[in-house]
């Protein structure tokens, strides 16, 4: 069986940005170069971001990701990682979109007037009305509870850590002159990160 057998084409993005909101045409010779040829870019965006949607094979999800990261990397040393999508912090509406479910029955369940209660917490609220929550705890719940995983919800968890490594990581650039509280967050890091 070829190698070419064992592969998988998953998709995703990449939301990044580049130093000075720059563009990316003196980069697309690097980035085909590198391997990003699987790779549709988009922007900058008003907000100076930039997307590359992969359509990326490889055996396994994570190593899609992971292979599209480190050659957005070495084609563009500047950049600025900052999340792959699916996004992680969802709405009612969101989950309701995800789990092919109407607003209103996850309301229910968010609410314990349905289904077997337990439904996690949320990870904040955008207003006064809108709560959101962490995508990685409801396709668990989901799964666990409901009997019912979501599509794609089995990588949730991954994406979810993987941004806040992403997110972390530019954090601790600034606090790179702040070693007390570079320290203070390290001593938060789980053992299995801290160690490696």
């Amino acid at each position: 069986m070829s190698p070419a057998a064992n592969t998988t084409e998953h998709t995703f993005q990449v939301v990044f940005t580049l130093p000075g909101g720059s563009s990316l045409e003196p980069h697309l010779d690097a980035l085909q170069a590198a391997g990003c040829d699987d790779a549709a870019f988009l922007g900058p965006a008003v907000d100076g971001t930039f997307i590359a949607e992969f359509d990326r094979e490889a055996p396994s999800f994570t190593t899609a990701v992971v292979s599209a990261l480190e050659a957005l990397r070495s084609a563009l040393p500047d950049v600025r990682l900052l999340r792959v999508q699916p996004e992680d912090i969802v709405s009612l509406s969101a989950i309701a979109a995800r789990t092919g479910r109407t607003d209103e029955s996850v309301r229910l369940l968010a609410q314990g007037r349905r289904g077997p209660g337990g439904f996690p917490p949320t990870a904040g609220w955008i207003n006064d009305k809108t709560q959101v929550w962490r995508w990685a705890d409801v396709a668990r719940w989901f799964a666990d509870a409901l009997g019912e995983p979501p599509e794609g919800g089995e990588h949730a968890a991954f994406l979810a850590a993987l941004n806040d490594a992403l997110d972390l990581a530019a954090r601790a650039g600034d606090l790179r002159d702040r070693p007390d509280e570079l320290e203070a967050v390290r001593q938060f890091l789980p053992a299995e990160l801290a160690a490696a």
